[in-house]
């Protein structure tokens, strides 16, 4: 049986590791758009390259996912005034790494850059800029989570 103390202790320790494991996945994915960057560097010379309405088509679907990344952050922020969730409250925009010097100017939204730069498995792979550019519709999932704790005297955890 713990002590109050020690509760208090590995609860501290717990919300340390959350913020650790934060910053070890933004870590991660700098590494990985350095390591995109470097192999972009050595890429062979005559690399299928977009044209111009191709280029405005993505640079129009970064603000489009933006706006409904918007909305699903303020429905988020609804329920955690109803419920008292916590978030962390960053801004998880990352700067652009592809080979279009007009693209790679403003910071992508976390559902852009999820589109084509993260592969979740041979059933999820990320999706190609040029097989972006058919996209049509996006249909989001949104999974909340939420967890309670009861303490020996019966009161909800704080």
């Amino acid at each position: 049986m713990l002590t109050p103390k020690k509760r208090d202790n590995l609860a501290h320790l717990q919300e340390q590791m959350s913020e650790i494991e934060t910053v070890l996945r933004r870590l991660n994915r700098r590494l990985k758009i350095l390591l995109n960057q470097l192999e972009r560097t050595a890429a062979p010379p005559g690399e299928e390259r977009f044209e111009q309405p191709e280029v405005a088509r993505l640079m129009t679907l970064n603000p489009h996912l933006a706006k409904l990344e918007q909305h699903l952050r303020d429905q988020a922020l609804a329920l955690m005034a109803e419920t008292r969730i916590l978030a962390d409250g960053m801004d998880h925009r990352e700067s652009g790494r592809t080979d279009m010097a007009q693209l790679d100017g403003e910071p992508h939204c976390w559902l852009f850059h999820d589109l084509y730069d993260h592969s979740y498995g041979f059933s999820k792979p990320c999706v190609p800029l040029r097989d972006c550019l058919r996209i049509g519709k996006v249909w989001v999932d949104v999974v909340i989570r939420q967890q309670y704790c009861l303490d020996i005297a019966h009161r909800l955890c704080s």
